[in-house]
């Protein structure tokens, strides 16, 4: 199918609710991006587990296999008499060779209306929808015994101030719904309002831009987990449910750097973040550090993105026997290439990282243990 068709096809559908407006009113923006891989540790197991007889290695715990994905990306964008309307659709598909069921699709669908209300402010409502579908449950997550597979909907409103000398207030309001899919009659889900305010001050020198921005979060999220067990006796199935409470405040600052040329960008972050539980129980504190280089000529460019963090447990200490409160130590390495065949045409390449180290002893515990996975891709990317 010609890029051209492609084009005309997505454009066609996403602006359908609007009685065959014409094309020439709006900006569509558009890709779509194939690749092969390798990931090893799909399920990010640890690389021992002790079970009752026996000890299980890498060979036994880790899925390792090739993959393809396809991605596009699509948005139109629409100026009106009062402010600017933008539509999104983007959406893309996993498919693993491995013995164990790893594929997955997900989608994403979104609107959102910006309005100028007044000199220097601006009000914004940005609806969204997600799907993502996989089998299984995730291991490295067994807080709550949380399923790959959900539906998310959020609702934000914006508003924005622009305080002369290129500094900026931001803030943001809104809820986030989220539901998993569950079998056996088993349900989690939750509801969360949240608010979020920022400042960011620009500075314009000879050699390019320096932003600075300091932003903080807080979200209270409602969680209603029913769980099931089969009664030894009868066989029958019992269910237990359960409220949680969870509250979460972050509050960070970002610098981010452009040359005039736009050869360079790089950004660097420190951020603090506290979940807070009723009980305590899974309270956390987490701590992480950021830093991103890309660098680009007329047709090539390479990037570097890094994440260190450090995640504390008070009072979890999982384990028989075990009175050390949990840690967790996160490493993430990005290193990212890509080459312009023309203006429609590019290649990429990337190496992907992701490590997390566990203080837990406790071997006979599949979770709350730490993984390595890794993944290596290559691809081919289309701009409409």
């Amino acid at each position: 199918m010609k890029m051209r068709t492609i084009r005309q096809i997505t454009l066609a559908l996403l602006i359908a609710m609007h009685g065959g407006s014409a094309l020439a009113q709006w900006q569509y923006n558009g890709s779509l991006d194939v690749a092969n891989g390798f990931e090893r540790n799909i399920f990010r197991n640890p690389e021992t587990l002790i079970v009752p007889g026996d000890t299980l290695g890498r060979p036994d715990l880790w899925q390792n296999g090739m993959y393809q994905t396809l991605q596009s990306d699509n948005s139109i964008k629409r100026e009106l008499k009062k402010g600017m309307l933008r539509l999104t659709a983007n959406g893309g598909v996993g498919v693993y060779h491995t013995d164990v069921p790893a594929n997955r699709y997900h989608y994403h669908l979104g609107a959102s209306y910006r309005i100028r209300y007044s000199d220097g402010r601006f009000a914004e409502i940005a609806p969204s929808f997600d799907r993502v579908k996989r089998q299984g449950i995730d291991i490295t997550d067994i807080e709550l015994r949380t399923p790959f597979s959900y539906h998310k909907a959020a609702l934000p409103v914006h508003l924005d101030f622009y305080k002369g000398r290129r500094v900026w207030i931001r803030t943001e309001g809104g809820v986030v719904g989220k539901l998993y899919d569950r079998e056996l009659n088993e349900r989690l889900q939750y509801v969360a309002p949240y608010l979020l305010g920022e400042v960011s001050k620009k500075w314009i020198a000879a050699h390019g831009a320096v932003k600075a921005s300091l932003h903080s979060r807080a979200e209270w999220r409602r969680i209603d987990e029913r769980t099931a067990s089969i009664n030894g006796s009868t066989g029958e199935f019992a269910y237990t449910d359960r409220l949680r409470h969870w509250h979460f405040y972050t509050i960070g600052i970002d610098v981010k750097y452009k040359s005039h040329n736009e050869k360079w960008r790089m950004e660097a972050g420190l951020h603090r973040m506290v979940r807070i539980e009723r009980d305590q129980l899974l309270t956390y504190h987490h701590t992480a550090m950021n830093a991103n280089v890309h660098y680009r000529l007329k047709k090539t460019g390479f990037g570097l993105a890094s994440v260190y963090g450090v995640r504390n447990y008070p009072t979890l200490a999982p384990g028989r026997n075990n009175t050390t409160p949990l840690r967790y130590i996160y490493t993430r390495l990005a290193l990212t290439t890509w080459y312009e065949l023309n203006k429609q045409l590019s290649i990429h390449a990337s190496y992907l990282l992701n490590n997390r180290d566990a203080n837990n002893p406790t071997e006979t515990m599949i979770g709350f243990r730490g993984y390595e996975n890794m993944l290596l891709e290559a691809g081919l990317k289309m701009n409409f």
